[in-house]
């Protein structure tokens, strides 16, 4: 099976939130993060309140409120300045071949994708796993890498199925013979 299209900026950045998103060292990062700026904020609100002449009480709820808001708005906020990160590393000279013109093809031992820089083959027992999302097919090579299909290069679900499950059968089969 072939496939042509085009990789964006926008593909490779949904993939680095996917993976924020799912990777259980991630979840369990954000969520140490998450819980730390209550932590750091109930300490302000004793140090606030041993230097003015001000209640614990009223620091409390002032601190509580912040805590709250840190809570249910940190993972946006870490969204946003990962993607400002992303866009600011995929500005730099050194990523010719990463994004645009992308041609894979499968074979019955391996990928091979061709991009402007050249061609690379790639034995489907490299493979971790196979995702797929609304917009894309994430084959990750490792935990923190993937090649990245979006579904715009299928003509319609059912080739994109297609695709998916013969993917992950060859996927499975190289499994087997190792």
């Amino acid at each position: 099976m072939k496939l042509n299209y085009i990789l964006s900026e926008q593909d490779y950045i949904d993939f680095n939130i996917y993976h924020m998103k799912t990777s259980k060292t991630m979840i369990r990062s954000v969520m140490i993060q998450r819980l730390m700026g209550p932590v750091v904020f109930t300490i302000f609100a004793y140090l606030a309140y041993r230097i003015s002449n001000i209640s614990l009480l009223y620091w409390s709820v002032i601190f509580l409120i912040a805590s709250v808001l840190w809570f249910l708005y940190y993972p946006k906020s870490l969204e946003k300045k990962l993607k400002k990160h992303i866009y600011k590393l995929l500005s730099e000279d050194e990523n010719r071949g990463l994004l645009g013109n992308q041609k894979l093809e499968m074979f019955d031992v391996e990928l091979t994708v061709t991009n402007e820089t050249g061609s690379s083959k790639v034995n489907y027992s490299v493979f971790n796993r196979i995702d797929y999302t609304e917009k894309h097919i994430f084959a990750f090579n490792s935990s923190v890498s993937a090649y990245i299909i979006p579904l715009t290069a299928f003509e319609n679900e059912t080739k994109m199925k297609k695709f998916y499950d013969e993917f992950k059968t060859l996927i499975e089969k190289s499994r087997e013979k190792e």
